[in-house]
C-alpha cells in the first residue's frame, strides 16, 4: 500500500498521534545533537581526562622555531616543547622556567643553567647541546628562513660552559633580551646532523620530541578535520593537574569550528563582536586584550605627509571613538607606547583644528568643490591600503566599517582618499615597497613591548617593520637607551620623552586594541589568565588545570 494511502487509512486520533510521534523524534534528535555530546565529554569516575580544544586554520610545522606565523603550530607547540623562560599570564611576566639564570655586571652575559632533571620525552636529558643547538646552529644559521627569530639573536654569541650551562653574549645590554628565550628548545640528538635546509620539511615536524608538560601522540584526518593527540609527560619537570590528555581539533575555518563547539571543552581567539554567535552556559567566557594595536600608519616620505603639520591635520581629523564603537571593541589608543596611560587631550580629535594645521601645511579648503589644493593647484589626495579578507566574512565586515568611518572624516575635512583593499600576499608586497599614503595595519609587541623594530629609523625600507618610514634621531637615541635602561623608573621616563615626540611628529593614527574571549568548559579549573600577551599563553600552565 502506497504512503497516501497509509495515511488516509488512520482516523483522526492516529494521524495526530503520529503527527506527535514524529515532533518528538525531531525533539529527540535534536537533543541528541546538542545536549548529549557535551554530556559525553564529561569524565566519569575513574576515566582518563581528556581536553579538547577546538582551532581553526591548517597544521603545518610542530616545531618551535616556525611557529610564528601560524597559530595552529603556536598552541600546540607550546605544549610541546619547553623553554630557558615562560611567559606567566597570572603575573604578566617572563619567569625562569626549566633554566636558572644571572646577569653579570656587565649586563651583557647572560648565563643560563638548566635545572636537575629536565629530559626530552624519550627520557634523554637536555643540555647545553640543545640551547647552543637551537639558537646558535639552527636560528644564527644563514639558510634559517625565520627572519623574526634570527634578527633577534644577530650579533649575539651564544657558547657553551659545560654540560648544563650556556652563555648568551650581547654587544651591548638590553633589558628586554631574557624575554627573547622564551622561544622552545630543539633536540640536539634528534636533529644535529639534519642540514638546516631540510629542516623545515623534516619528518620531526610531524612526529615531535619535545620536553613540554604533554608528549606527541597520534595524527589523523577525518573529513575537514584534522586531529592532533598529545599525553602528559611523566618526564616534565613540574607536576600537578590531572588532565591526562589534550586533543586538539583543527577546522578549516571560523565557521566550521563553531559548528563543532558541541564536541570540545574550550576554544580560544574569539573576537568581541562574534560573542553572541555562540552562546553556551557550557562554557565560561574570559575577556582579555593583548600587546597589540591597529592604526593607520602615516608614510613620511609621501609628498603629502612629509610635512608633521599635514600629519597633524590628518590626525585631528580622525574621530576613534566612533569607529571603535561602530566594530563593537572597547579600547581606545593614542600611542604605541602601552605601557603609559593612552589618554591625552592632544590626541583627541578637533575638526576645526585638523583644518587649521592642514591650511598650515599649504593645503587651501576649496567649499565649493569640497577638496583642499596647493598654490599649484594639486588636489590633497592619499592613498589608503588595507587588507582585503573573504567577501562575506566577519573580519572584511569590520575592515569596511573602519573604512567607511575613515573616509568620511577626512572627506570632512577636504582629505580626498583612494581606498585599495589587498590580499594578504599583495598587501605584503605593497607593503614591502611602501607603495601607500595610508596604511591600515596591526602590530603585536610580543612579551616585551620594545619598539625598536616598529619605530627604530633603521627599520625602515622594504627589510623593516617601520611602516611608516618615521625617522627622527631623538626618537632613536630614546629607543636605544630605553633597551639598555633595567631600571623600571628610568625607563619609565624615557618611554614618557618618546611619547612626547611621536604627539609631535604625528606618524602614524593610533585607533584601538582589539578584545577577544577565550571559552573553557566550567567543569575545569585552576585557569588564571588575566595577562596575556598572546592568545598561546592561556596554554601555559594546562597541565595544572583539573576537572571539578
Amino acid at each position: 500500500m502506497k504512503f497516501k494511502q497509509i495515511i488516509k487509512s488512520y482516523s483522526r486520533f492516529e494521524k495526530m498521534f503520529s503527527v506527535f510521534l514524529c515532533i518528538s523524534l525531531a525533539i529527540s534528535l535534536t537533543s541528541v545533537y546538542f545536549k548529549v555530546a557535551p554530556d559525553d565529554l564529561k569524565p566519569q569516575k575513574g576515566d582518563t581526562i581528556t581536553y579538547t580544544e577546538a582551532l581553526y586554520g591548517g597544521l603545518q610545522k610542530l616545531n618551535p622555531v616556525y611557529t610564528d606565523f601560524n597559530t595552529v603550530d603556536q598552541d600546540i607547540s607550546r605544549l610541546l616543547f619547553c623553554s630557558l623562560s615562560s611567559y606567566n599570564p597570572q603575573t604578566g611576566k617572563v619567569e625562569e622556567s626549566i633554566a636558572t639564570h644571572t646577569l653579570d655586571t656587565s649586563q651583557t652575559i647572560y648565563t643560563f643553567e638548566i635545572k636537575p632533571d629536565i629530559t626530552w620525552h624519550d627520557g634523554t636529558p637536555v643540555t647545553a647541546n640543545d640551547i647552543v643547538f637551537t639558537y646558535k646552529n639552527v636560528i644564527q644559521n644563514k639558510a634559517f628562513q625565520n627572519r623574526i627569530l634570527k634578527d633577534t639573536f644577530a650579533e649575539i654569541e651564544i657558547k657553551r660552559i659545560d654540560d648544563k650551562t650556556a652563555q648568551f653574549i650581547l654587544k651591548a645590554p638590553n633589558s628586554f633580551f631574557f624575554t627573547s628565550t622564551i622561544n622552545g628548545l630543539l633536540p640536539h640528538h634528534i636533529l644535529k646532523d639534519v642540514a638546516i635546509n631540510s629542516l623545515p620539511t623534516h619528518e620531526f615536524n610531524a612526529k615531535p620530541i619535545g620536553c613540554g608538560p604533554f608528549e606527541f601522540d597520534s595524527l589523523s584526518k577525518e573529513g575537514e578535520i584534522t586531529q592532533v593527540r598529545l599525553k602528559r609527560s611523566a618526564e616534565y619537570f613540574e607536576a600537578g593537574g590531572n588532565i591526562d590528555k589534550v586533543v586538539f581539533n583543527i577546522y578549516p575555518n571560523f565557521g566550521t569550528m563553531i559548528e563543532g563547539l558541541h564536541s570540545v571543552h574550550g576554544m580560544a581567539r574569539l573576537p568581541i563582536y562574534l560573542k553572541e554567535s555562540v552562546k553556551d552556559d557550557r562554557f565560561k567566557l574570559r575577556e582579555y586584550t593583548l600587546p597589540q594595536y591597529t592604526a593607520l600608519f602615516l608614510n613620511t616620505d609621501s609628498l603629502f605627509l612629509k610635512s608633521s603639520t599635514a600629519r597633524l591635520g590628518v590626525k585631528k581629523a580622525i574621530q576613534k571613538q566612533p569607529i571603535v564603537d561602530s566594530i563593537g571593541y572597547k579600547k581606545v589608543i593614542d600611542t604605541p607606547l602601552l605601557e603609559l596611560d593612552q589618554d591625552d587631550w592632544r590626541n583627541r580629535s578637533n575638526v576645526q583644528e585638523a583644518m587649521g594645521a592642514l591650511f598650515d601645511a599649504g593645503w587651501s579648503f576649496d567649499q565649493e568643490k569640497g577638496v583642499r589644493a596647493n598654490e599649484e593647484g594639486e588636489i590633497f589626495e592619499l592613498k589608503l591600503v588595507a587588507r582585503l579578507y573573504e567577501e562575506g566574512s566577519k573580519a572584511e565586515e569590520i575592515t569596511q566599517k573602519i573604512l567607511q568611518n575613515i573616509s568620511q572624516q577626512l572627506r570632512a575635512v577636504g582629505i580626498q582618499l583612494q581606498v585599495v583593499q589587498l590580499p594578504l600576499v599583495e598587501l605584503e608586497g605593497t607593503i614591502v615597497k611602501r607603495d601607500y599614503d595610508l596604511l591600515l595595519y596591526g602590530q603585536n609587541l610580543g612579551y616585551n613591548l620594545d619598539v625598536y623594530s616598529f619605530w627604530h629609523s633603521s627599520q625602515s625600507g622594504k627589510n623593516g617593520l617601520n611602516l611608516s618610514n618615521y625617522a627622527n634621531p631623538n626618537a632613536d637615541s630614546l629607543i636605544e637607551r630605553i633597551r639598555t635602561d633595567f631600571d623600571p623608573d628610568g625607563k619609565e621616563a624615557k618611554l614618557g620623552a618618546l611619547a612626547e615626540i611621536f604627539i609631535e611628529d604625528t606618524p602614524a593614527v593610533f585607533l584601538y586594541t582589539p578584545s577577544y574571549y577565550y571559552m573553557v568548559d566550567k567543569q575545569f579549573s585552576g585557569i588564571k589568565i588575566p595577562y596575556m600577551a598572546n592568545p598561546t599563553d592561556r596554554l601555559n600552565e594546562l597541565h595544572l588545570w583539573k576537572v571539578k
